[in-house]
């Protein structure tokens, strides 16, 4: 039996639901952590000892119990809390026998890099985990509190990064009643900070938004509603770490609204054109199985057994299911490599898929295609009977590079009609329900410009993808988009409203929009969410189902009645995650340029903004042609700046697709000069706007064409204090020639210029303006980069170490265009955000962290 607690002990143990609130303290060097929360403890036996040692020649000790493994409790199950005594110290009572194992927990945050020492004293054995990783342990217990030594445990604790503290602590019986201090003393070296770190402790604070919520958690990744509407297929993935994740995919009835069936065994699952049937393949003897899923009774029929290996595509209507499969290029065996055009620079240049028809009856495969070079299939007939195909030409002299040829096949006699020959600027096609229609979509100059609306601009932006209809017996093309702004993408044409469905690019946001051919009006979805990532619909047109995620929201998934125009919420799988966290809120902020243009941007305010102080800010820009989106899971997103107590300006000036025609033309051949100018002047605008901006500390930063406008920003103003280039284009005519995509790219952003025919366009960029740039400016590039080559920020870079001016330049070994490997970009992120804490907040703690000097210039 247990001994009778005092009731001040009793108090301590009381099991009440509530946490107590966050302790908050400002600067200083010693904070004693004065709360813990915890399970009831768990009790554990003396094991059954068969002998004096173990394997390893060591006798039992009970600290040994401290190495099993225990699960970390989730938050919501600490029902107990503690708090310290008069002497600021833990009590808990000693068991009667055996012994008692407490899981202790805690939360720290610190508003600065800091570095620190957690000091523990105990009368009983511990281990202290800090995001579950074991940072100390003592395993021998002192005769007295007054005479135990002090554990003394080292701490670097990132800006605003909420780190669990967990404590396992094991009260044995018969020996001394576990009392503990814990006290964090923080080192404030006035050298490298004009303020101390604040740091706030206690187990309920919330955290903050950080680099690892952008890609690790539970989230919806696709989801497609059935042919009739009556159930909902929504795939997750949840990512748990770098090594660990789970994905896996459930059936819903709607009507029911209920869940009928999981896969968690990873099957790529779809639906059969007209039935609520499921089909996949598995592996066979020889080739793959094809197998039916009936959703109505989970019953699961082989349609067809050992089918060549291949991805499978059903026709609709049709015995035959169309097989693809990657053909790798013939390896050079030679050390030399003839070049055969400027595509031939990529690595997947001369990798081609080929086609082929599988007949399920006969078992027989019928080649589709033949040769080097791939053809695209793009869209079928309803009855399965005739197919649509893009063939791609290279065409080297001539923009935009390389044209289109659309092909019909008549898949029963193979003959081939050209719908479309030749033609640069068209990139998809669909057919209309009753197959005498095609829609298209391309550039504003596809078919002789007939979808061209950009005003006086003499050539479009021809990313700012266009629509089209074309009538299959005339060849007549109509165009449909030209005085809709949204930048489109074509996703489906209805058979049961004849309406056509369409991905839009509408300012910061992604929505759906419908064009109604009977009315020939565009229509936009009143979805939920900033981003609509995918979007499905029923055969009918009567229901359908979407994912969005926002600036401040993670994927969620909905039901969309179309006749009612409401949306239902269906998972929300990130909810708990983003509920313990504090958010920055968005607010838009539109500035009117000197031509009258009304620029596009929003403000992010740190989370617990005080209206009262002041704040440094970034400003954030597009990196190509796309504008800046209301995307909060992206590594440049406002809310992991704002998370780090900055206010955040993400504008989009000039050239950004989704503002319509005359807007996105501003891009082609500027090449940063109006844009730079609105940057500037929205950043003024802003600083006049908002009283709390601390206009001396103002960084910006930018990737790619963002990178570009980085270094050319700094050549025009002294307007901020520090800025940032990620794969930035320092001169634009090495771009041009070096880049995999550069002379691509410039078919668009340069189109019909070159360095020869255009000599100041192709000097633009920092380069020849690096002794105007005064500016502390940090260049971040991957080694491995073919988009934007590493010599673009090696050029830079010495130019302005030449000068003598303040730059840094950082190589992320292996990394392309984009920083994939997880540790890498994890340290690509934190050189960014201590540069900015560097300048902007005049800590340089984190940066000398980073990067020590080494030697002496």
């Amino acid at each position: 039996m247990r001994p009778i607690f005092s009731l001040a002990l009793l108090m301590l143990l009381s099991t009440t639901q509530s946490l107590v609130a966050a302790e908050v303290h400002e600067p200083t060097d010693s904070l004693t952590i004065k709360t813990l929360v915890a399970q009831p403890p768990t009790r554990l036996m003396k094991p059954l000892i068969l002998d004096s040692i173990n394997a390893s020649g060591q006798p039992f000790k009970w600290d040994m119990l401290l190495n099993n493994r225990t699960k970390i409790p989730n938050r919501d199950e600490l029902s107990q809390h503690f708090e310290v005594n008069k002497e600021n110290h833990f009590i808990w009572p000693t068991p009667e026998s055996n012994t008692d194992l407490y899981q202790l927990s805690t939360a720290i945050r610190a508003d600065k890099y800091t570095v620190a020492s957690l000091v523990v004293k105990s009368t009983a054995r511990f281990v202290v985990l800090l995001d579950n990783k074991k940072i100390g342990t003592v395993t021998t217990i002192p005769d007295s509190f007054k005479t135990a030594k002090q554990k003394v445990i080292p701490l670097k604790l990132l800006p605003e990064k909420k780190y669990t503290l967990d404590i396992k602590l094991l009260a044995v019986a018969k020996e001394l009643q576990p009392e503990m201090s814990l006290v964090l003393v923080v080192k404030n070296d006035t050298t490298q900070i004009t303020t101390s770190s604040s740091v706030t402790i206690g187990p309920n604070i919330k955290g903050r938004y950080q680099l690892y919520n952008t890609v690790y958690g539970n989230r919806v990744s696709d989801l497609s509603i059935s042919p009739s509407g009556n159930y909902l297929m929504t795939s997750y993935m949840n990512k748990y770490d770098k090594k660990h994740s789970n994905s896996y995919t459930t059936i819903t009835d709607l009507k029911k609204q209920q869940v009928v069936f999981t896969d968690e065994g990873g099957r790529s699952l779809s639906w059969m054109p007209k039935k609520d049937i499921l089909y996949y393949t598995v592996t066979g003897i020889d080739g793959y199985d094809l197998i039916n899923l009936d959703v109505k009774t989970l019953d699961e029929k082989t349609v067809a057994k050992n089918i060549p290996e291949a991805k499978v595509t059903l026709i609709p209507a049709s015995d035959y299911i169309l097989l693809y499969k990657k053909v790798e290029a013939r390896k050079v065996t030679s050390p030399l490599k003839r070049i055969n055009n400027h595509h031939d620079f990529e690595p997947t240049a001369r990798t081609t898929y080929v086609y082929s028809l599988y007949n399920l009856k006969s078992g027989v495969e019928q080649p589709l295609t033949f040769g080097y070079r791939s053809v695209s299939p793009v869209a079928f007939t309803s009855d399965g009977k005739k197919m649509l195909l893009m063939k791609q030409t290279a065409t080297p002299t001539k923009r935009p590079f390389s044209t289109n040829t659309l092909l019909e096949l008549d898949l029963e006699s193979f003959q081939v009609d050209t719908l479309i020959a030749d033609e640069p600027f068209i990139n998809n096609a669909a057919y209309s329900p009753d197959n005498q229609q095609i829609v298209l979509t391309g550039g504003p100059e596809a078919f002789n410009r007939i979808g061209m609306n950009c005003g006086k601009h003499k050539i479009p932006n021809n990313y700012d993808t266009q629509a089209f209809i074309m009538d299959r017996q005339t060849k007549k093309v109509t165009p449909i988009s030209r005085d809709f702004n949204p930048s489109i993408s074509f996703l489906t044409w209805n058979e049961g409203d004849d309406n056509l469905y369409f991905s839009a690019q509408d300012s910061t946001r992604q929505k759906v929009c419908r064009y109604i051919p009977n009315t020939q009006k565009w229509e936009r979805l009143p979805l939920r969410g900033d981003i609509i990532r995918t979007f499905s619909i029923s055969n009918d047109g009567k229901n359908a189902a979407y994912y969005s995620v926002g600036g401040s929201s993670s994927t969620k998934a909905y039901t969309y009645n179309t006749k009612k125009e409401l949306s239902n919420l269906y998972a929300d799988p990130m909810k708990k995650t983003l509920d313990g966290m504090v958010l920055g809120k968005i607010v838009p902020e539109i500035y009117k340029s000197t031509d009258g243009t009304l620029i596009d941007g929003y403000i992010c305010y740190p989370p617990e903004f005080d209206p009262s102080k002041k704040y440094p800010m970034i400003v954030y820009y597009y990196g190509g042609t796309s504008p800046s989106t209301r995307v909060m899971e992206m590594y440049y997103s406002a809310q992991l700046f704002a998370s780090r107590n900055y206010i955040v300006y993400v504008i989009n000036p000039s050239g950004a697709t989704g503002y319509g025609q005359e807007f996105s033309a501003r891009h082609v051949n500027a090449w940063g000069k109006k844009t730079a100018q609105e940057i500037i002047n929205g950043t003024k605008q802003v600083i006049a706007n908002h009283s709390q901006v601390d206009k001396q500390h103002i960084g910006c930063l930018g990737a790619s064409y963002g990178g570009f406008m980085t270094e050319y920003l700094q050549t025009q103003t002294d307007l901020f204090a520090c800025a940032i280039s990620h794969a930035g284009i320092s001169l634009l005519a090495s771009y041009w020639g070096e880049g995999f995509w550069g002379v691509g790219y410039n078919g668009v952003a340069a189109a019909d210029n070159y360095p020869w025919t255009n000599k100041e366009l192709f000097t633009e960029g920092a380069l020849f303006k690096a002794d105007k740039i005064h500016t502390p400016l940090l260049l971040l590039h991957g080694t491995a980069d073919t988009n934007v080559p590493i010599g673009e920020s090696i050029q830079l870079y010495n130019a302005l170490r030449v000068l003598g001016r303040t730059c840094e330049f950082i190589q992320i070994k292996g990394e392309n265009h984009h920083i994939m490997d997880w540790d890498k970009r994890v340290l690509w992120h934190n050189t960014t955000m201590a540069w900015f804490a560097r300048f902007l907040q005049q800590d340089n703690r984190w940066w000398n962290s980073l990067y020590p000097t080494i030697y002496a210039e």
